[in-house]
C-alpha cells in the first residue's frame, strides 16, 4: 500500500514536471515574434529600411521551419522528442542574443533565420508531448492551460518589448537567453514519451501517408495555415504600423494593445474544457474565424484608441479558442507512432503562412494602403469560416 502511494506520488510529480517544462518551452516558442514586433518602427529607422523589409524579420524567422520541422518530426517519432528539443532551445537562445548585437540589417536577417531554425520544431514537439503524456480530459485541460500560458507570453512579451524600446531596438532580442534554463530543465526533468516499436522506416512512411490522406487532417492543415496567415500578417506585422501611422502612437502603446489581445486569448484558452462541455472543439475552431473577421474589420474602421482596444480584444477571444481547439483535434485523430510527423507537418503550414503573410500584406499595403490589408484579411477570415463550417458537418 505504501509502495503504491510512493509510485502514485512520483507519477504525479513527473506529470507536474512534464507540464511545467511544456509550458516553459511554449513561452520560448511565442517569444520569437511577439517580443520584437513593438520595435519594428525603431528597426526601420535604425537600419533605414522599408516596412516591407522589416516584415522580412518575420519571414526569415519562419522560413527555416518549413524545411526543418518535418525532418525533426520524423526523427522525433523514430528516436524520441526530448533529444532534439534541448539543442534547439540552446540554438534559439544564442542566435537571439546575437541578433541584438549586430549593426547590419542583412546579418540581422541571417541571425533571424538561425533563430527560426532553433524555434522550428519546438512548438510541434511540445504539442506532440501533450498528446503523448496526457489522456482525454486531462489532455484537453493541459492543452487549454498551455495556450493560456502561450497567450500570457504573447501578452507580456510585446509589453516588455515596448518598454525595452526606451533603451534601444536591440534589447527585446536579449530576452531569448531565457531558453537556456528551459533547456537545462528539459534535459534533466522531462519524461521522454518515445516508444520504439521496431517498425522499419518503410512501414512508418506507409502508415504516415495513410494518415495524411485523412480529410480531417487536410482541413486542420487549412485552418492552421489560415490562423497564422492572419496572425503574422494583419496582426503582428501591421498592427504596429496601423498604430503609428493612423494614430501616431509610440511602440509602448502598441505593446499595450497586444497585451490586451493576448490576455483575452489567455482567458479564453483557460475556459476550453468548460466550452468543450457545451460545444465540440470542431465548432469552436470553425467559429473562431468569425471573431477574427469582426476584429479585423473593426481595426480597419477604428477611429481612436478605444476602437483599437475593442478590436484586439475580439481578436483575442477568437485566437484563444482557435489554437487549443486545433491542437485537441489533431492529437485526437493521431497515434503516438506518427503524431510527431503529423503535427510537424501542420507546423509547416503555420510557418509557411507566417512566411507568406508579411509579403502578401506588404503587396496589399503598397497597392492600396493599410486599409486594404485589413479588408482583405476580414474577408479571408469569413471565407475560412464558411469552408470549415460546411466541411466539418460532413467529415467529423
Amino acid at each position: 500500500m505504501g509502495e503504491a502511494k510512493k509510485l502514485n506520488s512520483a507519477s504525479k510529480r513527473n506529470q507536474k514536471n512534464n507540464m511545467l517544462i511544456i509550458f516553459g518551452v511554449t513561452l520560448m516558442v511565442v517569444m520569437g515574434v511577439s517580443s520584437i514586433s513593438p520595435v519594428f518602427p525603431l528597426i526601420k529607422e535604425e537600419f533605414n529600411v522599408t516596412e516591407q523589409q522589416v516584415g522580412l524579420l518575420i519571414t526569415f524567422f519562419n522560413l527555416p521551419a518549413i524545411f526543418l520541422t518535418p525532418l525533426f518530426g520524423v526523427l522525433a517519432d523514430r528516436y524520441g522528442r526530448k533529444k532534439f528539443m534541448v539543442p534547439l532551445l540552446f540554438l534559439f537562445a544564442i542566435s537571439g542574443v546575437l541578433s541584438g548585437l549586430t549593426t547590419n540589417f542583412n546579418i540581422l536577417l541571417l541571425l533571424r533565420a538561425i533563430n527560426g531554425a532553433g524555434a522550428s520544431a519546438l512548438g510541434a514537439l511540445n504539442v506532440t508531448l501533450m498528446g503523448d503524456l496526457f489522456r482525454e480530459r486531462e489532455r484537453l485541460k493541459v492543452i487549454g492551460y498551455n495556450e493560456t500560458v502561450a497567450n500570457i507570453g504573447l501578452a507580456i512579451y510585446p509589453l516588455i518589448g515596448g518598454l525595452l524600446a526606451f533603451f534601444g531596438w536591440q534589447f527585446p532580442f536579449f530576452i531569448s537567453i531565457l531558453a537556456v534554463p528551459v533547456g537545462i530543465a528539459t534535459l534533466f526533468l522531462l519524461e521522454d514519451s518515445h516508444q520504439n516499436n521496431g517498425e522499419n522506416l518503410k512501414d512508418y512512411f506507409v502508415d504516415l501517408f495513410k494518415v495524411l490522406k485523412d480529410f480531417r487532417i487536410i482541413f486542420i492543415y487549412i485552418a492552421g495555415f489560415s490562423t497564422f496567415f492572419l496572425l503574422s500578417g494583419a496582426y503582428s506585422s501591421y498592427l504596429p504600423f496601423l498604430s503609428e501611422y493612423k494614430f501616431g502612437f509610440p511602440p509602448w502603446i502598441t505593446g499595450i494593445l497586444m497585451f490586451f489581445m493576448s490576455f483575452t486569448a489567455a482567458f479564453a484558452s483557460s475556459q476550453l474544457v468548460k466550452l468543450s462541455d457545451r460545444y465540440t472543439v470542431k465548432w469552436l475552431l470553425a467559429f473562431s474565424y468569425v471573431f477574427y473577421a469582426v476584429s479585423l474589420f473593426l481595426l480597419m474602421v477604428a477611429r481612436n484608441f478605444v476602437g483599437l482596444m475593442v478590436a484586439v480584444i475580439i481578436f483575442g477571444m477568437g485566437h484563444g479558442i482557435n489554437i487549443p481547439s486545433m491542437h485537441s483535434l489533431t492529437t485526437e485523430i493521431t497515434s503516438r507512432k506518427n503524431r510527431g510527423a503529423v503535427i510537424s507537418l501542420r507546423e509547416v503550414f503555420f510557418k509557411l503562412s507566417g512566411t507568406l503573410a508579411p509579403l502578401m500584406m506588404g503587396f496589399l499595403y503598397t497597392l492600396n494602403g493599410i486599409d486594404a490589408v485589413y479588408l482583405f484579411s476580414a474577408i479571408y477570415s469569413l471565407g475560412i469560416f464558411v469552408l470549415l463550417f460546411f466541411s466539418f458537418k460532413k467529415i467529423f
